[in-house]
């Protein structure tokens, strides 16, 4: 009988630690770094919303490096940012403190890259690359942006991580070099954020 009087007072006053601490549904804002998609720490903010345990729903801007023109002289050879938009979509399975989740999104904006190399001096630094340089340029890229991703931390404040391989689905706008050169411009995206939360 003491047994069972002591498990009963333990069952209904369980510590705060024992609780769920990621909100079912709440309103937020991250700060990030992200690694993949032009060049290293590339910061960027979003706002989220999830309306539903299982949902979450995100818009924001991540910065971005776009490289100059390697064939041109002047202010189009130099390179440049910009901040590109992103949104999305999340299903997520929250447990206590931590969630997983997998997402499908999108990133637009402007984007130019140069891949290859190209030597004519006389010296050759590219070896069997030499002439392979390409220049392509978008007024309005789109990658398709799906993600798989892990969340752990204490209301208000989580950290996440997520991997998201890139697809471009547009064409570039300009093509300068060795068009025929097979550069895929493919990826993949890392973020690692930090998310502020209040509850619904």
């Amino acid at each position: 009988m003491r047994t069972a009087t002591v498990l009963g007072l333990l069952a209904t006053s369980a510590p705060a630690w024992a609780e769920p601490e990621i909100p079912p549904r709440y309103i937020g804002a991250s700060v990030e770094l992200s690694d993949g998609l032009a060049g290293k720490y590339q910061p960027g903010f979003e706002l989220q919303v999830s309306p539903h345990e299982h949902l979450e729903l995100e818009v924001g801007l991540i910065h971005h490096k776009i490289y100059g023109n390697p064939f041109a002289d002047g202010p189009a050879g130099e390179d440049s940012a910009t901040w590109l938009v992103q949104a999305g979509a999340r299903a997520k399975y929250p447990f206590r403190h931590v969630a997983i989740f997998a997402g499908l999104g999108v990133i637009g904006g402007p984007n130019a890259v140069s891949a290859g190399c190209q030597s004519s001096g006389l010296i050759d630094f590219c070896g069997d690359q030499n002439g392979t340089l390409v220049y392509q340029r978008w007024d309005r890229a789109l990658w398709l942006r799906p993600e798989l991703g892990f969340e752990a931390g204490f209301a208000p404040v989580v950290f996440r991580i997520t991997v998201a391989p890139l697809i471009q689905l547009a064409d570039p706008d300009q093509v300068e070099g060795c068009a025929e050169c097979d550069h895929d411009e493919q990826g993949s995206l890392i973020t690692l954020s930090l998310h502020g939360r209040i509850p619904l």
